[in-house]
């Protein structure tokens, strides 16, 4: 019986992670979506502050209700900063990279963040990373460089910018940035996973991306009528609730398990890429995808051992 009880948490863990991975790339679609009509930062603006009101309400009600801890509390407050910080450059640096690069292709160097983090575990917390774990970042690079198609990118700095579509060199440097940052979220936040309830986390993030967007935002404001706010709050919404699922399903399943399914998101961002941009992925995307996906498979799997 308690056997059948934990399968089923665990099957319930699994919607919530998918629902998860379908909500946040339908989040990722509809900022590329939104930055044709508005300003990127305006876009990652929206993102944080809608987000950061939909949590404050939750928390608002359940406070009301008796049933919220303070949640606005944390142990490691620098701490919490920091990996905020990490989480809100990423964020910033997508988004760009999504506004000048197919999303399968602005997918497929983001999710060079875990190989990414394995290997930077050894060199700031310490821990042995081995041969396998070199390996396999180094085929994820060679996935990205197959991606990216460096010998074209040359080609563009070096005087001929027809080699490549307008923007497409800032959008893999903001790709890369972003996947760097990226790593560092994940890294800062085994810092404050241990003593932190989620929720504490997903408040000082988006209350981090709101103070660092509103200083700025301003200076490339467009001015949205009735339906642009809503288009912009609906961005909002589905971080929150990707973020959200995010919560459920790591408490029903462990991250080793869930770990490999992430990749799912590169087909939706194909998917999405499709359906809404007529944009079909090249064989280099798809074939630099494969081998991140299986690098970044083969650390999950490896972590997975270990633990």
């Amino acid at each position: 019986m308690a056997t059948d009880k934990a399968a089923g948490a665990q099957q319930v863990g699994v919607f919530f992670f998918f629902c998860m991975l379908l909500s946040f790339s339908t989040m990722e679609a509809y900022g590329k979506w939104l930055s044709q009509t508005f300003p990127v930062l305006q876009v990652v603006w929206a993102r944080y502050t809608f987000h950061f009101i939909l949590i404050v309400a939750v928390m608002a009600v359940l406070r009301l209700l008796g049933r919220g801890p303070r949640f606005h509390r944390s142990h490691r407050p620098r701490a919490q900063i920091v990996r905020s910080v990490f989480l809100f450059g990423m964020t910033f640096f997508y988004f760009h990279a999504l506004a000048r690069l197919p999303i399968a292709e602005a997918t497929a160097i983001i999710f060079t963040a875990p190989l990414i983090m394995s290997v930077l575990s050894g060199v700031t917390l310490g821990e042995r990373v081995g041969r396998q774990e070199w390996c396999a970042a180094l085929v994820g690079f060679v996935g990205v460089l197959i991606v990216v198609q460096p010998f074209a990118l040359i080609a563009a700095m070096t005087g001929n910018p027809d080699a490549l579509p307008p923007g497409t060199l800032t959008g893999v440097a903001a790709g890369i940035t972003g996947a760097f940052l990226f790593a560092f979220y994940m890294l800062s936040s085994r810092f404050v996973s241990v003593v932190d309830p989620p929720e504490t986390g997903l408040l000082y993030s988006s209350l981090a991306g709101v103070v660092a967007t509103s200083a700025t935002v301003p200076f490339e404001w467009q001015m949205p009528d009735a339906t642009g706010w809503g288009m912009l709050a609906v961005i909002g919404g589905f971080g929150a609730l990707g973020q959200y699922l995010a919560g459920f399903a790591f408490a029903r399943v462990q991250a080793s398990k869930l770990g490999p399914l992430t990749y799912i998101q590169l087909l939706f961002a194909v998917s999405y890429g499709i359906l809404l941009f007529d944009t079909v992925p090249g064989i280099n995307t798809l074939a630099g995808a494969g081998l991140i996906v299986l690098a970044g498979i083969y650390t999950y799997r490896r972590t997975a051992r270990a633990n």
